[in-house]
């Protein structure tokens, strides 16, 4: 009869000494894995609370204090600044449906702007 537990099947041919070395090496390796994932996860969050508490109380202070230097230097406002707005997007989206115009011999296929349906 095997099972799928190949420890467990191995721990049945030890003798007792040789099992309960056994059985106490399996629960430190647990134990060791559970700590280095712990440490691990540790390590990741104090990263982020360093790197959070840096950008929340001294560089947003920089920020605020000197605009054309959060300008220059902050993506994030780069980037939000560059957004479109919705003016922006409706143009984009009449000009798009401008382009999907079909001439098929004398028929025009063309999206409604208002209902979005095909009209023939």
């Amino acid at each position: 009869m095997t099972t799928d537990f190949w420890v467990i099947d191995q721990l049945h041919l030890l003798s007792r000494d040789e099992f309960l070395v056994k059985i106490v090496r399996l629960v430190v390796e647990i134990v060791w894995h559970l700590l280095i994932c712990l440490f691990v996860y540790l390590n990741c969050c104090t990263v982020v609370a360093l790197y959070l508490g840096i950008k929340m109380f001294i560089i947003e202070y920089f920020y605020d204090r000197f605009p054309r230097f959060k300008q220059h230097h902050d993506t994030v406002y780069k980037v939000w600044c560059q957004l479109p707005t919705d003016a922006v997007l409706e143009d984009q989206y009449k000009r798009s449906l401008v382009d999907q115009v079909c001439f098929c011999g004398t028929d025009i296929t063309w999206m409604c702007l208002n209902s979005r349906t095909v009209v023939r």
